[in-house]
């Protein structure tokens, strides 16, 4: 049987309370009470944003509007870029040169949050002044009883591994057990099904060629955009 996911205290506490309104004293209002809300903040280059990016926040939110871990109202979600600049240092270590400005692939977010049906929760945002999606997500804007939580996918939460909390998805290849060791603190979210689970931008940049793999990868209208950015470039 698969492991249970853990959920902070501070996550458990405030479901606790919300659960305990639920049955309002005799003679009181029988309205319901508002659920806790919550924002999702993720910080990564998205050169470019693919299918299995969107699928990740969509899981992330199914996650947590689930009644067993928490049943939050996940108002909204933001993706931000990192700098030009950090995105170029990476490319160049990684051996590659296909390098799109943060305006393009907000853009690009965009273009996949309409295509996915989730304009107006799914947001694009400059995320260039942080170092970390951590300190992205608390700089976050919050109404009153909303939390913020920091999203990233298993591979980036290996490769940076930190004692903060977060909440990670896992990706194909990677080990629930090693994500614990590095992340004690984060909240685990089953890997997505099917080929989702291994869909990167780094598959994308490989393809870029080939139109039929970029839109399996992409999304029809991802694909599009992404084509004539790069035939504009």
């Amino acid at each position: 049987a698969a492991a249970r996911s853990r959920v902070p205290r501070d996550v458990v506490d405030l479901t606790a309370a919300a659960s305990a309104d639920e049955k309002p004293p005799r003679g009181a209002s029988s309205r319901p009470t508002p659920r806790p809300r919550m924002i999702l903040a993720a910080h990564g280059s998205w050169n470019p944003v693919t299918r299995a990016h969107v699928a990740m926040v969509v899981a992330v939110r199914e996650f947590f509007e689930a009644r067993e871990h928490g049943g939050y109202e996940v108002v909204r979600c933001v993706l931000a870029t990192t700098s030009d600049k950090e995105l170029r240092k990476k490319m160049k270590r990684e051996g590659q040169s296909m390098v799109l400005s943060g305006a393009d692939r907000r853009r690009l977010i965009h273009v996949a949050a309409e295509e996915a049906q989730l304009g107006g929760w799914l947001e694009a945002a400059d995320g260039s002044k942080f170092y970390s999606g951590g300190r992205f997500a608390e700089s976050l804007p919050r109404p009153a009883r909303c939390r913020v939580l920091h999203v990233v996918g298993s591979d980036t939460a290996l490769r940076h591994s930190k004692q903060g909390k977060c909440v990670v998805v896992m990706r194909d290849g990677d080990s629930e057990g090693s994500v614990r060791k590095e992340r004690p603190k984060a909240i685990i979210v089953p890997r997505l099904p099917g080929p989702l689970g291994g869909i990167s931008s780094t598959a994308v940049r490989s393809v870029l060629s080939e139109e039929a793999r970029l839109e399996e990868l992409c999304g029809p209208a991802v694909m599009k955009a992404l084509v004539k950015t790069l035939a504009d470039m």
